[in-house]
């Protein structure tokens, strides 16, 4: 699984990267030449400064870097889900507003009814036998 969206991934990437060459020769112009310089620049400073590394790197490190990831990007989700749930668009998923409380105040008259009609079979069970 993680093959093929690895393969994807890149695949999109290769495409936009060629939509975005024809553009440029199509059009004669290279948009964002400035910034291109200096992220060139600083790109190959990160990549000489990863080389580095790589000498250390193994399965065990792989995959625990791998692990990393996925807890970071759970956390991630976790805080955009919770944020999501407290705004406008929360309350109208949910259909209405449910107000924060500790949970401890009174029952529906639906709960109600049916925690009394429970109690009155438990009665008529203890009288019958």
């Amino acid at each position: 699984m993680v093959a093929v969206v690895t393969f994807f991934a890149s695949l999109s990437g290769i495409l936009i990267l060629f939509c975005f060459k024809i553009f440029e020769l199509k059009r004669g112009v290279k948009p964002f030449s400035v910034h291109r310089y200096k992220f060139d620049a600083v790109l190959r400073n990160k990549v000489e400064h990863a080389t580095g590394f790589i000498k250390y790197a193994n399965f065990e490190t792989g995959k625990l870097l791998v692990l990393f990831i996925i807890s970071e990007l759970k956390d991630f989700a976790i805080v955009i889900l919770r944020k999501l749930e407290d705004s406008k668009i929360g309350e109208t998923v949910r259909g209405r507003n449910i107000p924060k409380g500790n949970g401890n105040g009174t029952n529906s008259a639906f709960l109600k009814g049916m925690s009394e009609m429970n109690g009155e079979v438990k009665k008529e069970e203890e009288v019958v036998e």
